[in-house]
């Protein structure tokens, strides 16, 4: 670079990857955000700290776009850390609010208070409050940077109330629908996300099952058919190109053997606006694991190594856009001392979703490293109106960084992780790539295991109106 101007930090010796090039050289830091990238050899500037890589790579921040968390001070203390020593830079709850109109500034409040990385949010849809909430849509994009907005219609029936609220209808989905198409025709990144299973088969096949006296992890998977998440694909897609609205479909398992990845691969060919995302659960575990059991309760469920293998392929080919952790960091006696049933769905997977997606992924060479920065960060940034504040190494972004070893291993351990759950449906497993350094906005949080931030660094992070 050839200047003599200080920068606050240089992170020199390392590879520098973003999703669509790879290189080696160094990334120049100014109030917290990339000021330049400078290629081996080049001459650097005074710096008020220098970071050495030792050759090892540096990515994006993750980006972890499905969140679930107790919207509490200890809660977001808990969490947030177990994030950053995941990686993870920025992360969107899903929120519960009747109304943002009366509860944001307390949300704000919460959040930059207790938060050691970044904060957007997306709302959840109830049918308790889901009136008032579709109505306030526009509201909420305009004053609050809110435009993500996720609806379960899963949860009526059997389920309603299993999480303190009943999802909505079809009919107020559809309305929710239109008025995220209004927001976007405004110029803001609306999005409509969608949880997809179909309530009523899922009410059949649940007695079913329950009839034939099956139990178990497979019994889960049995009373929630792949083709019930598929079914529930297709009518949100064709609803969402109805409303004119962008689709976001959370989760997305693979379906049976793999099927739904099929669908959608044959959707985005023909030019559907949909952008998909799944978990690294669905990845990696089966209903079939038989040391799982009530801890693999997740919906929708786990399926078979046949969905797996779709799902990788559907990273590679562009089919999977993102992917989410789904956190929920349930304690273990919600998921023991019952049956299947009766377990509470779901489990913390932040602070294992980098490591489980450089172990399974890069390092087992289903994916380059460049696609996992695509899938973790770049395009979690561009669908949910981020990019390019967040989301790549470049100048004028956000310093958010994480620096990975890949060849460092481990045995992931639910004591050793930082999680209020306390627990990991990994348990045992060792990986190999771990995140060595996390960085949000030019602040260490992480650094060989340890926690550099001593305070709240954390910043809610609206989504802009587009600029013509």
């Amino acid at each position: 670079m050839g200047t003599s101007r200080v920068v606050d930090t240089i992170i020199k010796n390392c590879r520098i990857v973003n999703y669509d090039y790879t290189f080696n050289g160094s990334i120049m830091i100014v109030d917290g955000k990339v000021s330049g990238l400078a290629g081996d050899g080049l001459d650097l500037p005074d710096a008020g700290r220098i970071i050495d890589a030792k050759g090892r790579h540096v990515i994006p921040g993750v980006i972890d776009p499905h969140v679930h968390l107790a919207q509490t001070e200890d809660v977001l203390r808990s969490e947030t850390r177990s994030a950053a020593y995941g990686g993870i830079t920025t992360m969107l709850p899903i929120w519960s609010s009747p109304s943002f109109k009366e509860s944001f500034e307390q949300d704000r409040n919460l959040i930059e208070q207790n938060s050691v990385i970044d904060v957007g949010l997306s709302l959840n849809i109830t049918a308790e409050a889901g009136e008032r909430q579709v109505g306030e849509i526009g509201d909420y994009a305009r004053n609050f940077g809110i435009t993500s907005i996720k609806f379960q219609p899963v949860y009526r029936g059997k389920e309603a109330g299993i999480f303190g609220f009943t999802g909505p209808d079809a009919g107020l989905v559809f309305q929710g629908f239109r008025n995220i198409s209004s927001v976007t025709a405004e110029g803001y990144p609306g999005l409509a996300m969608i949880h997809a299973e179909n309530a009523e088969i899922i009410a059949k096949f649940w007695d079913e099952v329950l009839r034939q006296g099956k139990s178990g992890l497979v019994a889960w998977t049995d009373a929630r058919p792949g083709f019930a998440e598929e079914e529930a694909m297709r009518s949100a897609i064709f609803l969402a190109s109805v409303a004119k609205t962008s689709l976001y479909i959370v989760h997305m398992t693979g379906c049976d053997g793999g099927s739904g990845v099929d669908y959608l691969a044959r959707e985005k060919a023909e030019g559907t606006c949909v952008a998909v995302e799944t978990c690294p659960h669905y990845l990696t575990l089966t209903k079939d694991d038989p040391d799982l059991g009530n801890r693999g309760k997740v919906n929708p469920p786990l399926r078979d190594k046949d969905a797996i293998q779709k799902l990788w392929w559907g990273i590679r080919e562009g089919v999977v856009d993102t992917i989410g952790s789904d956190h929920a960091p349930n304690p273990l006696k919600a998921k023991q001392g019952g049956d299947i049933w009766s377990a509470l769905p779901g489990f913390a997977g932040m602070e294992t979703l980098l490591p489980i997606l450089l172990s399974e992924g890069v390092n087992k060479e289903r994916i380059t490293l460049q696609k996992l920065v695509e899938v973790c960060s770049y395009n979690t940034a561009k669908v949910f109106g981020l990019y390019p504040r967040k989301g790549a190494i470049i100048p004028g972004a956000d310093a958010d960084l994480a620096i990975i070893d890949l060849k460092k291993r481990a045995k992931v351990k639910g004591e050793s992780l930082h999680s209020c759950a306390g627990w990991t449906p990994y348990e045992g497993r060792e990986l190999t790539g771990w995140p060595v350094l996390t960085m949000v906005r030019g602040n260490v949080v992480i650094e060989d295991g340890e926690v550099i931030a001593k305070r709240p660094i954390g910043k809610y992070i609206p989504r802009q109106r587009r600029q013509p």
